[in-house]
């Protein structure tokens, strides 16, 4: 949630089955190949989107919902009258191609989803599995994969209550609910259990390091047998510790796990059989799309979650998923051992706007390590100890002397992923169409470029 307005225009079909509003078919079509139209990250066809909820996997399909403005490109909360974003839906099988399904009957803020398996609180019949999304203090549910909804007859049962996050702790056999009260106290989060998904009781409340879209998932520490408990908000700060099924015990944070445009990440509930990833992905907040793109803001490519111990203790670290491999094309460079001088550019002639971009550098000499995409830098000062992405930068301290990076390009976008996800920054800006260059160069000294491989990608919306 961002600046907005939860309890305006809410819809409280108490009861019933609600129809879905299918905003594909009003104005929302879209060949995605609009200028600066992202070719694979996520876009709605048409108008504002944000904050990702209710990710659910469930029987092969990826279910990503997220804050949408149905009226227009603006933000919900800019529109007059203000009103409450709805609920957009898509699927997809690879977290790579997406199926645009209706907008839900959902207006609220942001939220999150499970799946009951079996049927357990009964909100459908026999064992079957039901989908069901927590907003705004309420719940809906689902008896036919998320394509159409139901009002649950007792919302709002937390009333006030915003960004409500929910997941199941095994240890206890309950479902736990963490939440706000909204506009009052953004910062302080009050925990609930329960056995049934009807009836909660409040557990602890925590208060003062976070903001906004909580987030509490249990993740295992990287070649280790230990688990630990990650709980962050929606800018991306968070905390490592343990949860009794009450209260989160604070051990280490916070800490940030992205120093660009990332805001409101979220985690899929349920992955496949014998999946044990952690996948995530986030609203890119802050992206400057012209007024002539029917579109307005993107989200950031489903990534994974790893937990690591570094010299400086354990840390969260997040990589793109491994299914960005589908979209490879061609592999453009693939050099090792190259060493690279002052004035040469190892990338000369490459062009694109979208890429896979990997490369490890021995620093050796070099003083800076500079990687041009089509007029944007993403530079590493080793003085500084800095990794910088156009304006934005974050600090990284190099191990043994090497520089490894991964930038994910698109066409108003770049992820950067250094030592293997320690540090992140998401950026978005508009290229110059006729700028399609690429360049890697170094500055003070030689460097040894170990390995790079270049790959460029196939738009994921167009086969």
């Amino acid at each position: 949630m961002r600046r907005v307005l939860l309890f305006a225009n809410i819809l409280l079909a108490t009861g019933r089955t609600c129809a879905m509003a299918d905003e594909r078919t009003r104005g929302q079509q879209s060949d995605y190949n609009e200028q600066y139209r992202p070719q694979f990250h996520f876009t709605a066809p048409a108008n504002w989107i944000n904050d990702p909820n209710g990710l659910i996997y469930h029987d092969g399909e990826y279910h990503l919902f997220y804050q949408y403005n149905p009226q227009s490109r603006n933000a919900h909360w800019d529109d007059r009258p203000v009103h409450s974003a709805s609920w957009g839906h898509a699927v997809s099988r690879d977290l790579v191609h997406w199926e645009h399904l209706p907008v839900t009957p959902i207006r609220s803020g942001s939220g999150s989803g499970i799946v009951d398996r079996g049927n357990t609180a009964g909100f459908g019949e026999g064992d079957e599995d039901v989908f069901i999304v927590f907003w705004a203090g309420s719940l809906s549910y689902s008896r036919d994969r998320g394509r159409t909804w139901t009002h649950y007859e007792g919302n709002p049962f937390l009333p006030k209550h915003a960004d409500p996050f929910v997941f199941r702790h095994e240890p206890t056999k309950q479902w736990i609910l963490v939440s706000f009260i909204h506009p009052d106290s953004p910062d302080d989060f009050l925990f609930y259990r329960s056995t049934d998904l009807r009836n909660w009781t409040r557990t602890n409340q925590y208060k003062g390091k976070l903001h906004e879209c909580p987030s509490v998932f249990e993740i295992p520490i990287e070649d280790e047998e230990t688990r630990k408990w990650i709980f962050h908000s929606g800018n991306g700060e968070y905390l490592i510790g343990d949860f009794d099924g009450k209260e989160f015990h604070e051990e280490a944070g916070k800490f940030r796990m992205d120093y660009g445009m990332f805001y409101a990440s979220q985690c899929w509930h349920g992955t496949p059989p014998g999946d044990e990833r952690i996948i995530h992905i986030a609203w890119m907040h802050g992206g400057r799309f012209p007024a002539d793109m029917p579109f307005n803001q993107q989200l950031t490519f489903p990534c994974e979650f790893t937990l690591r111990r570094l010299p400086e203790g354990l840390r969260l670290c997040r990589q793109p998923v491994r299914e960005i491999a589908r979209l490879y094309d061609k592999v453009v460079v693939a050099r090792d051992d190259a060493e690279l001088e002052p004035g040469r550019n190892l990338l000369k002639g490459v062009e694109g706007d979208l890429f896979d971009i990997e490369c490890d550098i021995e620093m050796r000499k070099a003083t800076t390590v500079t990687l041009a995409i089509r007029g944007e830098t993403v530079r590493y000062d080793r003085s500084k100890r800095q990794l910088h992405c156009g304006a934005r930068q974050a600090p990284l301290e190099l191990a043994g002397d090497r520089l490894r990076l991964r930038l994910l390009v698109d066409r108003a976008s770049i992820e950067v992923f250094a030592d293997r996800g320690q540090v992140a920054i998401t950026h978005g800006w508009l290229p110059k169409p006729e700028n399609q260059a690429l360049a890697l160069e170094v500055e003070g000294g030689v460097a040894l470029v170990r390995r790079i491989r270049v790959n460029s990608l196939r738009s994921a919306w167009r086969q």
